[in-house]
C-alpha cells in the first residue's frame, strides 16, 4: 500500500492538471488588420431582389494594413473581396441578418500579384447589420468564426494559419441606409476595414487555475497521509 501511494498522488495531480489545461479558454490571435484607403470603397449589388454580391468598387482597392502577424506595420496593399449571399435575408430586433459566401485577397499589387500578405475562402459568413439604432443603418459586419463557418486562408509570410480561424470586415458610412429589397439586402457603397485571427497560443493554465489544482493534489496528499497513520504505518 506504501508504495502505491505516491504513484497514486502522482496521477491524481497529474489529472487535475490536465482538466485545469483543458478548461483553460483558448483565443485566436490577430495576425493582420487592414482599412481601406480614404478614396476606397466596397459596392454591395442587389440583383432582382434576390442575391446580394459585395465587391470592392472597380476592382482591387488600396488598403493600409496596419497590423501584420503581431507586428505593428504601415504597408500599402490592395484587397479584392467578392462575397455572394447564400440565403434569404432575415430580420430581429432592429437587425438583419443575412448568410454569404465568397473571397478575397490582399496582396502587393492591384492585379493580385506580388506578395500574398493574406487571402482566404469562406463559406456561410454572417452579415450582421444594424437597420436602426446607434449606427443609423449606415454600419454592418460581415464576418465568421471557424469552425461555425469555413475559413481558409493562405499566405507568403504568415506562416501559422492554423484554426481557429476568423475574418471580419467592417462596412462604415453605408449609404443610401441599408435597407431590404425583396429577400435581400438592398445595394449601397461604404468604406471598410478588416481583422483576421488565427494560430491560437499553446494552452497554459490561468494562475487561479492552478491554484485550485495545487489544493486539490494537497488535500489528496493529506486524506492519504491520514489514511497511512489511521491504519498504523
Amino acid at each position: 500500500m506504501r508504495s502505491r501511494l505516491p504513484t497514486l498522488l502522482a496521477a491524481s495531480f497529474a489529472a487535475i492538471l490536465f482538466l485545469a489545461v483543458q478548461a483553460s479558454p483558448v483565443h485566436a490571435e490577430s495576425i493582420l488588420n487592414f482599412s481601406l484607403n480614404n478614396s476606397g470603397s466596397i459596392t454591395a449589388t442587389a440583383s432582382g431582389g434576390t442575391s446580394t454580391t459585395i465587391t470592392t468598387t472597380g476592382g482591387a482597392q488600396a488598403v493600409n494594413i496596419g497590423l501584420l502577424n503581431g507586428s505593428t506595420v504601415d504597408i500599402a496593399a490592395y484587397l479584392s473581396l467578392s462575397a455572394t449571399s447564400s440565403g434569404a435575408v432575415t430580420t430581429f430586433q432592429g437587425s438583419l441578418y443575412q448568410t454569404y459566401n465568397g473571397t478575397f485577397t490582399i496582396t502587393a499589387n492591384a492585379n493580385g500579384s506580388g506578395t500574398n500578405y493574406l487571402s482566404g475562402t469562406f463559406t456561410n459568413v454572417s452579415f450582421d447589420s444594424e437597420l436602426s439604432g446607434l449606427n443609423g443603418g449606415t454600419g454592418a459586419t460581415l464576418s465568421a468564426n471557424d469552425p461555425t463557418a469555413t475559413i481558409v486562408f493562405t499566405s507568403s509570410v504568415i506562416t501559422d494559419l492554423s484554426a481557429p480561424s476568423t475574418a471580419s470586415f467592417t462596412f462604415s458610412n453605408v449609404s443610401p441606409a441599408l435597407s431590404v429589397t425583396g429577400t435581400t439586402v438592398s445595394s449601397f457603397t461604404a468604406s471598410g476595414s478588416g481583422t483576421f485571427s488565427a494560430n491560437p497560443p499553446p494552452a497554459v493554465p490561468e494562475p487561479s487555475t492552478l491554484a485550485l489544482a495545487g489544493i486539490g493534489a494537497l488535500g489528496m496528499i493529506g486524506y492519504g497521509l491520514r489514511r497511512r497513520k489511521a491504519s498504523g504505518a
